[in-house]
């Protein structure tokens, strides 16, 4: 759902102004994390620190952006399933995390979800995991090639 619409751009107008920058700007996520990062011009490090705070912060989560989301996850999903070089890890590792009484804990939960939970998954349910855990105690915010405390400020902003 990254780069999709937030509170003061639509996800087209988003987009654009990315495109705009010239530079190189991605999303990775991990069954531990989700990165932001961005490799732009010295003089836009403000405009690309504001669109991560609109993009981390503030996203929009509308039901079309949701709907889309699922529909090219679903392909993402049955794509592990017939991949076994990418089903084996994640068996490995939901077998390793499983506790005794047979229950998978969080540690075990595969990078993706099952079909069922994606079908699940809703608007609201997104944005209040999103309010619990995407809050700035749990950002980290790291720069290479600036000065420190002008990413400070911009970071506080």
């Amino acid at each position: 759902m990254s780069f999709k619409s937030t509170r003061d751009y639509p996800s087209s107008e988003l987009v654009q102004t990315l495109e705009k920058l010239g530079g190189n700007v991605m999303a990775h996520s991990s069954r531990e994390n989700m990165a932001f990062q961005a490799t732009v011009f010295p003089n836009d490090l403000e405009k690309i620190t504001e669109l991560f705070a609109q993009i981390i912060r503030y996203p929009s989560i509308t039901e079309q952006e949701l709907e889309e989301t699922k529909f090219s996850t679903q392909y993402e999903i049955a794509d592990i399933d017939q991949n076994l070089e990418m089903k084996l890890p994640e068996t490995l590792h939901a077998i390793a995390f499983t506790s005794d009484n047979g229950q998978c804990d969080g540690l075990g939960l595969g990078a993706l979800c099952n079909l069922q939970d994606l079908e699940r998954l809703s608007t609201k349910s997104l944005q209040k995991f999103r309010n619990i855990w995407y809050t700035p105690e749990n950002i980290v915010v790291a720069g290479v090639g600036m000065e420190h405390d002008r990413l400070t400020d911009l970071t506080n902003k």
